[in-house]
């Protein structure tokens, strides 16, 4: 059995978009959590309209950082699988079905996860991206290549939810990129994954700020920082530079906040090279297509 969980604080008009695309499901075969983290805007209200839906309502009076109450949700599951959906994401009608049918297929993998599309704030569709992985895939922690790039997508991903409890779930030193952080954790354990190269969602993209860019950047930088501690793989370490490149061109245009960024790199250890990061930027992502492709080819194409 799945259950999907909806952390939700102050989106009461995204949930609403949220639900009717949980309504419109073709497998009905899931249960539905929402926890209500003490948000003022009309949340009651969007539950009631939706009463087509079986929803575990928790309408919680203690609030929490946005990461403790995305453990707070999940620890309300209590079937075997748990899918994470953001209260500003919309399921398509399949995606329940494509879950459900690679769950009882696959009875040894731990985590799922799949394509999306992305959408703006006015839910505007946006085009498919031009370049995706093209192939059904399963990886064993022995070899897998999503440690390395972690191109997980956050619509539709569902997880063995006792392995989430296993690797204490969610860390709240982060909060903006806790989910990534957890991904990559979970594809260290010894967990199985699976890609099913089915688009099951769509993704609101443009919903950050200014600030929020700036701690997503500061995120990123500390958890590959803790990676490359962990085990310094020239991987690694360049996935560090080249993470820095792509925040080069943020900072020029916000030099106020480039002080509190730099002093983050100074803890890794890693002065800034544009020159040379960007280089390795482009040589990086070129090796990466490659190994990405014969990795999928040698090991994990499957009908």
């Amino acid at each position: 059995m799945l259950t999907i969980v909806i952390p939700v604080y102050n989106q009461a008009s995204y949930l609403d978009d949220a639900l009717n695309g949980i309504a419109n499901q073709i497998d009905k075969n899931f249960q539905l959590i929402v926890s209500d983290n003490c948000s003022t805007d009309h949340i009651d209200a969007v539950i009631e309209k939706h009463n087509n839906l079986e929803i575990e309502y928790h309408k919680e009076v203690d609030f929490l950082d946005k990461t403790s109450n995305w453990n707070r949700t999940v620890n309300y599951c209590k079937t075997e699988y748990t899918m994470m959906h953001h209260s500003d994401d919309i399921l398509m009608p399949e995606a329940v079905s494509c879950i459900n049918k690679s769950i009882l297929s696959n009875k040894n993998i731990d985590l799922f996860h799949n394509k999306h599309i992305p959408m703006l704030s006015d839910g505007e569709r946006l085009k498919k991206p031009a370049l995706s992985f093209c192939f059904k895939y399963k990886q064993k922690k022995n070899e897998n290549i999503m440690s390395i790039i972690c191109p997980i997508s956050i619509v539709g991903v569902t997880f063995r939810t006792s392995v989430f409890h296993k690797i204490n779930g969610f860390n709240n030193k982060y909060q903006l990129m806790q989910d990534w952080y957890f991904y990559v954790k979970f594809l260290q354990s010894d967990a199985t994954t699976m890609f099913t190269d089915e688009y099951v969602g769509y993704w609101r993209t443009d919903r950050s700020d200014r600030d929020g860019d700036n701690l997503n950047n500061i995120e990123t930088i500390s958890i590959l920082s803790e990676l490359n501690k962990e085990n310094k793989s020239w991987l690694k370490g360049i996935n560090i530079r080249v993470m820095i490149y792509k925040h080069s061109n943020f900072y020029k245009e916000n030099p106020d906040l480039k002080k509190e960024y730099d002093n983050n790199i100074k803890k890794i250890e890693l002065k800034e090279l544009y020159i040379s990061n960007k280089l390795i930027f482009y040589i990086y992502n070129s090796l990466i297509r490659v190994y990405i492709f014969f990795r999928k080819v040698k090991f994990t194409i499957f009908n």
